[in-house]
């Protein structure tokens, strides 16, 4: 793999938000705004905690985001969760973990599903790894 400069990495991402311009008169956004506006149903797949083990599922976020309240279903490494207007809602569980320790890791209130269960990996080539 070749190794590039920060200086040449700042002028290719000088081109390509150059020839964005040229061609819509804009900076590009990236699809980020197309989706929340869209009404897309947005699923997001993450660790559930940070490297040094901090919940990164929060009552409220902390960063500027993109779209608030735009996404529907959070699937981590621990669980399956939905979110709706009174929360995040428990719906499966990866193999081995309990819910009470989803609702121990997790920065805001957890509301179990009544139809919770174990999550399934039948005919999937699934791995477990963290960089």
């Amino acid at each position: 793999m070749p190794a590039f400069s920060a200086t040449h990495r700042k002028r290719k991402r000088s081109a390509i938000l150059r020839n964005e311009r040229e061609t819509t008169g804009i900076g590009g956004i990236g699809g980020a705004m197309d989706l929340a506006a869209g009404r897309a149903r947005v699923l997001v797949v993450m660790f559930h905690l940070t490297r040094d083990g901090r919940p990164k599922l929060v009552e409220r976020c902390t960063f500027p985001l993109t779209a608030a309240g735009c996404v529907s279903t959070v699937v981590t490494d621990l669980a399956v969760l939905d979110i709706d207007d009174r929360g995040f809602l428990l719906r499966e569980l990866a193999p081995g973990v309990r819910a009470d320790e989803v609702q121990q890791v997790t920065g805001a209130a957890v509301r179990l599903a009544p139809d919770l269960r174990e999550m399934s990996f039948e005919g999937t080539t699934a791995t477990n790894h963290q960089p």
